[in-house]
């Protein structure tokens, strides 16, 4: 009877087991294609960058700690998946949205929940 499929570890985020530098270079030598080595080169630029951050931190007689800190977020922070990961403005964005005439309804859902509120307050002044 065939077993049921379960993550090889306990977290479902990372359902597959890490690799080491040399599983890498096995996967890229059984499919040796462009892709796989765009692929694998990415993933080596990746680590550099992880250990450069790694090593970094960790050295005792280099600059003070913020300043360390801070090169490892000005590093990572010219990463693509990091710059497209930005944290949204919520404000400002509801801001542009009336600025630009396309917010009537962020205008209209802001003015309902302002007279949810009136309402709420009038309701408990009555009781």
């Amino acid at each position: 009877m065939k077993k049921p499929f379960a993550y090889p570890t306990s977290d479902p985020f990372r359902p597959l087991p890490r690799k080491t530098a040399a599983e890498l270079r096995g996967l890229y030598w059984r499919a040796p294609t462009a892709e796989a080595r765009a692929l694998l080169w990415e993933i080596h630029r990746l680590r550099r960058l992880l250990l450069g951050i790694r090593n970094g931190l960790l050295q005792k007689d280099a600059a003070p700690m913020q300043e360390r800190v801070q090169w490892a977020i000005d590093e990572l922070g010219r990463e693509p998946c990091v710059a497209e990961a930005a944290p949204i403005d919520r404000k400002k964005q509801y801001q542009e949205a009336i600025a630009t005439n396309a917010g009537h309804w962020a205008h209209d859902r802001l003015a309902e929940e302002s007279a949810i509120q009136v309402q709420r307050r009038e309701n408990r002044n009555r009781c």
